[in-house]
């Protein structure tokens, strides 16, 4: 009876270890530096050269997790904000909206100016779905876009930009990944507008966005 309770116990230690194992690995991730192109495009970065994960005061995150997916963020809670990113919407499709400034509904002193360049958004969220999948050849692309100069650290985010279709990938090697949208790749704005105790997603117009970003992952 004492050696099948300790065979159970051992055998149980051994489930328990390999769940907690697996676990920890599919919240794993890996960081990465993230380059934008920036000449002539829409989506640009501040000048500041590559986006790294906050070690040493980067104040940035930038990371692949497990599943493939590439974060990118442009403000992290631990420190100053001293990054941003330069959002440019001269590239409407269709008709000139009603207004061109959108006020940031969780900080109306600031707003997106949605019909010209923005050279300095504050916090961005950059997250490219698949980009470091096995067999990816694009990948679904949205940004979460804040005026907020501190962020918003829980919660949604007062705009976003989603890509109509997936963005082409080119694989260098395990580690390297190029997202190239081409000038007439097309996004829809949105403004995150609260209404009582639900907050709507409300179009704010659709617009060419290419840029280009290479995103290598840390040895």
């Amino acid at each position: 009876m004492r050696m099948r309770f300790a065979a159970i116990s051992s055998l149980l230690v051994i489930v328990l270890a390999s769940a907690f194992g697996q676990a920890k690995g599919k919240n794993s991730s890996t960081t990465a530096q993230g380059v934008f192109r920036d000449s002539g495009d829409r989506i640009a970065s501040d000048g500041g050269g590559a986006y790294i994960e906050d070690r040493t005061g980067a104040c940035t995150a930038s990371v692949v997790h497990n599943n493939g997916q590439y974060f990118l963020r442009t403000v992290v809670s631990t420190c100053t904000r001293t990054r941003s990113m330069k959002l440019d919407f001269n590239g409407r499709i269709g008709g000139p909206p009603a207004d061109c400034t959108v006020d940031d509904p969780a900080d109306p002193t600031t707003s997106l100016n949605i019909c010209g360049a923005n050279e300095e958004v504050p916090d961005v969220r950059f997250i490219a779905g698949t980009l470091f999948s096995d067999t990816t050849s694009s990948t679904p692309v949205t940004l979460y876009i804040s005026m907020k100069s501190n962020g918003d650290f829980v919660g949604a985010q007062s705009f976003q930009l989603e890509f109509e279709a997936n963005v082409p990938v080119t694989a260098g090697n395990a580690s390297f990944r190029e997202l190239t949208a081409g000038a007439t790749a097309a996004a829809e704005l949105y403004v995150n507008q609260p209404q009582g105790k639900k907050t709507v997603k409300v179009s704010l117009g659709r617009y060419n966005m290419p840029f280009q970003l290479t995103v290598t992952k840390d040895p």
